[in-house]
């Protein structure tokens, strides 16, 4: 980030916007914006966690959206909300978790992660 700039949630989730409307979905991306939020101390709400999950559920990552949810309270606090349980319980998100099932992919700091 350019010295002296100081981001806001709003700037945040709009780079997850972007992020879940690329062709293909930036799911890895996402995931990095939840990452920076915290390195900049800021905490990112129920409305960003959504905004990530839906990403990954659009991209078919959804045991990656699993874990999100399995780690929002345990990491920041946030309670899941209505909308959470929508993304994670949608028929599209199931067809995503059945299509990836052995899903693979290089964890941001490059050690490769086998999604279980």
């Amino acid at each position: 980030m350019k010295k002296g700039f100081v981001p806001s949630s709003f700037v945040f989730q709009n780079i997850i916007t972007a992020c879940k409307q690329a062709d293909p979905v930036e799911v890895d991306r996402a995931i990095l914006v939840l990452e920076e939020m915290r390195k900049q101390s800021i905490k990112p709400d129920v409305k960003i966690y959504n905004s990530i999950i839906d990403t990954c559920r659009i991209g078919g990552a959804w045991r990656r959206a699993a874990h999100l949810f399995q780690s929002m309270y345990k990491n920041d606090n946030v309670d899941p909300n209505a909308q959470t349980c929508v993304e994670l319980t949608s028929e599209e998100a199931w067809r995503g978790a059945k299509r990836r099932e052995n899903e693979n992919f290089e964890h941001p700091q490059g050690q490769p992660h086998r999604v279980n």
